[in-house]
């Protein structure tokens, strides 16, 4: 059998790379030309299963070369797939398809799609190939050919030039419930339309096709076993012409039904969280947007309430993700039975859940149904043999008043739900005018923020790491300081959050690198080769978002002119787990380059001291909340020393800070300790000071 081909015709070599890429795993030869010229040389030289067009080329453009294709009478019957970076110009179109084209793609390609259909055109080739054969053979190979196409998985019929079925194989006659005696001899109209009129089915989408000899292809079709019954199909169709004439034509089908379901799944997978039944966090987007729009024209009100587990990790780690998701199912059907008919309940996270409460007569509705959700998880819930309690904190905010938009009603509630936890939890709050100012506080932090770089207002104080075992300074870590014209002194745990929120960290993170890079060499310049100190410097995660974040650094660290070996990036637990992959991936490209990362504050976050070994690190800092437990207590003992020994073990050097007192440094002298800091030795100094420290 002639071998199955694909033309593309594109004047941009790329895009024949592309496409012959996409294509490269089907059993078929692809052919590429630059020009429509090129491509009517190969059309008249070769037969092809489909052709994939661009419009806009040189010369000849793509409608003019496919214009030139249908006066061909030995090559109008191949079909075309115009593929155009137009969008869908309703001129493009109608021209395109004015011309025989049998679909469109637009540019970039999804791949999945331009698969799909080269599959069917490929089976509707080999298939037209098979029947050509066959028609011009013997009849023992006519009967070879039948039993071939008889093995195949989809429904192929032949047909005659009046439409009438003159072969079915057993796939076709199977998919139609009917004995092949009861399929060929027959219209084809009583498979695809059988209550329709003669002229309705004599303009039919299949018989316009079918008489101009062309090629079509449906994905969502129906087929009818009988008057009353029915089943999904995706068919392709095409005219079998002999010296121009048409002669018959071929439709190749399959049953789409298991397709459609799994469709239906995916789309019940989109809208609804799978583990509570409950609508997910797009599907509650999409309800919200709605109400509020009905609730502007009906001038009616919404109460949001936003409700997250005080104490669902604690349980979810001491019982197990088993018993985490059956308390999720069983609090989701303790809120459903809290609200109102027309209410709805949504899972939007981990543990939080979100109601949306449709136009409640007074706002102290939400307050009633607020009580009573408390109320009901005050109660212990049996989970797997264990009495479970359950306590959730909630914000309630209400439209139009907190909020005129889906987000902004949303971030109030969630501002509402925070205030619930800092005022002791298993409460709930409505958002209010203190949340409010709060919220208007952060974008007055974040409008001086924008201004601090230029007006000198930031600045960057350097605290000693101190060698323990001989009491030389190694290093120091940066730590920035706002002083502010009129707001004075504002805490980095006031500003650094804001900064994060609003995406300033980045460009303020890099200031601080700079300046802690320029600093380090000006200091190490005037050092001896043996007396090298190291520049810590803290990484936020939202720094870690950027793009080729790991390049940037060391780019940054190259236009210092440091060492970066003596760079050391501090980064905390939780921005490791915020995208474990992604961040480890940069912290390999950071420290294959020289450069050394240090953990931040461990033990505070999500790492256990079995993770380590897994982790990029070089440097492992013991929180400050450790360090005072020394002497403390017998376990507060324990686990510093077995951090120090496990991070020992695994080549990790440990800085202890926040050292404060003269029993905690003997301890952690005793434990062998690398490096400390703390108030003990100095607190953060300015660049003078710090040089000054340095030299004594």
């Amino acid at each position: 059998m002639q071998e199955c081909k694909v033309l593309i015709v594109d004047d941009d070599t790329i895009n024949q790379i592309v496409l012959a890429f996409i294509l490269e795993n089907l059993e078929l030869k692809v052919d590429t030309a630059s020009s429509g010229k090129q491509a009517l040389a190969f059309i008249q030289a070769n037969e092809y299963a489909v052709i994939l067009m661009d419009i806009q080329m040189p010369e000849m453009d793509g409608f003019e070369c496919v214009s030139h294709i249908r006066k061909n009478p030995d090559r109008q019957h191949i079909p075309v797939i115009f593929v155009t970076s137009e969008g869908k110009n309703r001129k493009f179109i109608d021209q395109g398809y004015h011309l025989g084209a049998v679909d469109y793609l637009q540019k970039p390609v999804d791949g999945d799609i331009l698969i799909s259909k080269v599959k069917v055109f490929k089976s509707l080739f080999d298939q037209r190939m098979a029947l050509e054969k066959s028609l011009l053979e013997s009849q023992n190979i006519q009967r070879k050919n039948d039993q071939l196409l008889n093995f195949m998985a989809e429904g192929v019929l032949g047909l005659d030039k009046n439409n009438i079925i003159t072969f079915a194989n057993i796939a076709a006659c199977t998919l139609l419930t009917s004995d092949r005696e009861k399929v060929v001899g027959r219209p084809i109209k009583d498979f695809i339309n059988p209550s329709a009129s003669d002229e309705l089915w004599e303009q039919s989408e299949f018989n316009q096709a079918f008489k101009g000899g062309l090629c079509n292809q449906h994905d969502d079709a129906v087929f009818w076993r009988n008057a009353h019954e029915n089943f999904p199909v995706e068919y392709t169709q095409a005219a079998i012409l002999e010296d121009s004439e048409i002669v018959g034509g071929v439709v190749a089908f399959q049953d789409i039904s298991e397709r459609k379901r799994d469709r239906e799944k995916l789309i019940n997978l989109a809208r609804f969280d799978q583990l509570t039944q409950l609508p997910n966090r797009n599907m509650y987007w999409e309800f919200l947007s709605k109400a509020i729009a009905s609730a502007k024209r009906e001038k009616q009100q919404i109460a949001i309430l936003f409700i997250d587990l005080d104490n669902f990790k604690q349980i979810n780690d001491s019982l197990g993700h088993d018993a985490g998701d059956e308390l999720l199912i069983l609090v989701a059907r303790h809120l459903k039975s809290c609200i109102r008919e027309g209410d709805i309940v949504a899972r939007v996270g981990g543990d939080e859940f979100a109601i949306l409460l449709l136009n409640p007569r007074d706002i102290q509705v939400a307050a009633t149904i607020a009580t009573k959700i408390l109320a009901q998880l005050y109660e212990p819930i049996h989970v797997f043999s264990n009495d479970v309690l359950a306590r959730a904190s909630i914000g309630i905010a209400v439209y139009p008043e907190n909020g005129l938009s889906g987000t902004h009603l949303t971030k109030a509630a969630d501002t509402a739900m925070y205030h619930a936890k800092s005022c002791g939890r298993n409460t709930y709050k409505y958002f209010s005018r203190e949340m409010h100012e709060r919220i208007q506080d952060d974008m007055k932090i974040t409008q001086e923020l924008h201004k601090s770089i230029h007006k000198n207002q930031l600045s960057v104080n350097y605290q000693p790491k101190i060698e323990i075992q001989n009491q030389h300074i190694v290093g120091f870590e940066a730590l920035i300081r706002w002083l502010h014209p009129t707001m004075g002194q504002i805490s980095p745990e006031r500003f650094i959050p804001v900064a994060e929120s609003s995406g300033l960290i980045k460009d303020i993170g890099d200031w601080v690198l700079l300046q802690s890079l320029e600093q380090a060499k000006q200091w190490n310049d005037c050092l001896n080769e043996n007396n090298k100190i190291t520049m810590s410097v803290n990484v936020s995660a939202i720094q870690f978002q950027q793009h080729h974040f790991a390049r940037h650094i060391i780019e940054l660290t190259h236009k210092s002119g440091l060492d970066k070996s003596l760079l050391e990036l501090e980064i905390t637990e939780s921005t490791l787990m915020k995208n474990p992959e992604e961040t480890i991936q940069q912290l390999h490209i950071l420290r294959d380059s020289g450069i050394k990362i240090s953990m931040d504050d461990f033990g505070t976050g999500y790492s256990s001291l079995s993770q380590l070994k897994e982790l990029p690190i070089d440097v492992l800092k013991i929180d400050k909340s450790f360090i005072d437990e020394i002497d403390q207590s017998k376990s507060g003992n324990a686990i510093v020393s077995s951090i120090i020994d496990l991070a020992h073990s695994l080549d990790i050097t440990v800085v202890a800070e926040g050292v404060e007192h003269e029993n905690q440094l003997d301890f952690l002298q005793q434990k062998h300790c690398d490096i400390v800091q703390g108030y003990y030795f100095s607190k953060p100094l300015n660049k003078e000071n710090s040089t000054s420290f340095l030299l004594q």
